[in-house]
């Protein structure tokens, strides 16, 4: 079984980094468990700041580093997780 294409919705498919800046086309951004992979993950924050619309909504999930469960995930997981974020460093960027 197949998909059907939602035609009513514009969606737009393409990497992070190639969203051009000038178009401001989005209106939500979604990012699940991409942010502690990257190499500049401020970079990604700025550039969805660039490309939402105003009072637009950028959704990103990330592991809570102050977490029970992550407290040896940087052990585990060498070198995926390039980064890791609590509340705090969330908020900071």
């Amino acid at each position: 079984m197949h998909a059907k294409p939602i035609l009513d919705f514009k969606s737009l498919s393409a990497e992070f980094h190639e969203i051009p800046v000038d178009e401001r086309a989005l209106r939500r951004d979604h990012g699940v468990a991409v942010l502690e992979h990257v190499h500049d993950p401020k970079a990604y924050f700025k550039k969805a700041g660039q490309v939402l619309k105003k009072g637009a909504m950028f959704v990103f999930l990330v592991t809570n580093f102050k977490s029970l469960s992550s407290r040896g995930l940087y052990l585990e997981d060498v070198p995926r997780h390039l980064y890791f974020f609590t509340e705090e460093t969330v908020a900071r960027y």
